[in-house]
């Protein structure tokens, strides 16, 4: 993909008209990689948005000398804007999930704690555990095992050396297993003697 120095340096004065033939010179390349990281359209394209919100804004900033530096910079705008809206979510998720295990389990269906059912139950313990890990086991354990991130990825959005990252999930996991042996031996000695 080709873009004119000139339009680059339009950009730079806050040109109107070189802004938007930007966009539709590299808006349908960008939103292709916001959509790859965002499940639908309408949050790849707050995504795009915000990658050209960032592209305007810091354009006068930026140094690069080819046409492939100024398409790696938009690349890389366009990963962390998807990224950025990722968290985001993810942390609105995490604060509705955990104001919901603050409430009782127990709805009209279930009189007694023990009338849960042990899907349920166990689901529920599963996940209060794992928002027990300490940082940064819980984020390298919820980035690799829940949201399918690589190590590289994980380590590069961490800003921690890979290894350490194998090193920390490793230990997440076993603290996990530890955790969660403690609660099924436990239950199945409660079990056992009833």
């Amino acid at each position: 993909m080709r873009i004119e120095e000139q339009i680059i340096r339009r950009c730079r004065q806050r040109d109107r008209d070189a802004q938007r033939a930007l966009v539709d010179k590299l808006g349908p390349w960008l939103f292709a990689i916001c959509k790859r990281y965002l499940k639908d359209d309408d949050t790849a394209k707050d995504a795009l948005q915000n990658t050209f919100v960032s592209i305007f804004k810091n354009i006068d900033k930026a140094q690069f000398h080819t046409d492939e530096e100024f398409l790696g910079w938009c690349h890389k705008i366009a990963i962390n804007s998807a990224l950025q809206i990722i968290r985001k979510e993810k942390r609105y998720r995490e604060n509705i999930h955990n104001k919901s295990l603050d409430m009782p389990i127990l709805n009209d269906r279930y009189a007694y704690p023990e009338d849960i059912p042990i899907q349920q139950l166990e689901k529920t313990y599963v996940y209060q555990r794992v928002t027990q890990l300490p940082y940064p086991y819980r984020q390298v354990f919820c980035l690799y095992a829940i949201d399918g991130y690589s190590h590289k990825e994980i380590a590069h959005q961490l800003n921690m050396n890979i290894n350490t990252v194998r090193c920390v999930y490793h230990r997440a996991k076993e603290k996990l297993k530890r955790m969660l042996h403690t609660y099924y031996h436990n239950r199945r000695q409660i079990s056992q003697s009833s």
